[in-house]
């Protein structure tokens, strides 16, 4: 090709020649570093000891894993989460009979057994035979003053008041309302009796025995007791209706101990046996 009044032999010959050399080489300048931005782009591959130098990085495009769930760990025996634990005194569930005869009806044990000793006594005795308690009616009136004996100490561990009926002569007297007791008193032991009683046991924590009688209405029961006894010396001699009488209840060489028996099955049923008494009027 040739330009009208002057040919050239080559590119270089042309006066643009300089020019075009010189976008040619700005050409190859700009595509080299194109080329050198793409090696470093993201797609590209580092090397593993740069990429834990370089610090974890974060994907934006893909959330982090959610936690797997993980179960709360059951507490051990010996774990710092203490165990509910089951009260340390359960009176068992007791099956029960009732005793009814004319105005008195009380509930005892199923395994315990009450006889009708006459119209007036009714005997109770527990699973193997053994005395246990007995209901009086119409007894005698209480025992005499000590008679310059000197007082033993009478320690009253549980009262629970009754509604039972009494005399309505006895009002206005010295006379506390119908109650369950039970008592100690101090000899060479400590001995114990469960009733129910009417009497004050001891205005001044002493006495020479314990009273465990009622003053009943006249027109129903009389006097009557239901316990161990109806009386119980400081010698420990326990007197019913007409004289002596045999006890299940065991004697005492402390408070504590007396205490600690107060915890026991046997105590419970007996208690809950006397506290069941009902006495209707009529």
């Amino acid at each position: 090709m040739s330009w009208p009044g002057r040919p050239w032999n080559s590119i270089s010959d042309c006066p643009v020649g300089p020019m075009i050399g010189a976008i040619f080489s700005a050409l190859a300048l700009s595509l080299a570093m194109v080329l050198v931005g793409c090696s470093a782009g993201p797609g590209s591959v580092t090397d593993p000891a740069t990429r834990s130098a370089a610090g974890p990085t974060t994907s934006l495009s893909s959330p982090a894993p959610a936690p797997s769930p993980t179960e709360t760990p059951t507490s051990s025996p010996g774990s710092a989460v203490a165990q509910a634990s089951p009260p340390e005194r359960l009176t068992p569930k007791v099956s029960l009979k009732t005793y009814a005869h004319n105005q008195v009806s009380f509930s005892y044990p199923a395994d315990w057994t009450v006889v009708r000793e006459s119209s007036t006594s009714v005997l109770v005795l527990d699973e193997h035979q053994q005395r246990i308690a007995s209901f009086n009616a119409d007894i005698p009136r209480g025992a005499s003053p000590c008679g310059g004996v000197e007082p033993a100490r009478i320690i009253t561990l549980e009262v629970i008041p009754l509604d039972l009926p009494v005399s309505p002569s006895i009002k206005g007297t010295a006379y506390v309302q119908t109650q369950f007791a039970f008592t100690l008193i101090e000899g060479k032991e400590l001995w114990a009796t469960m009733a129910i009683t009417g009497f004050q046991r001891s205005a001044d924590g002493t006495g020479c025995y314990i009273t465990n009688e009622v003053r009943g209405p006249e027109d129903s029961t009389g006097d009557y007791s239901f316990g161990d006894c109806v009386v119980l010396t400081m010698d420990g001699a326990r007197m019913g209706r007409t004289g002596a009488v045999a006890t299940t209840l065991p004697d005492f060489q402390s408070v504590d101990e007396a205490r600690e028996f107060m915890k026991t099955p046997f105590y419970s049923n007996f208690k809950n046996m006397l506290i069941s008494l009902r006495i209707a009027t009529r």
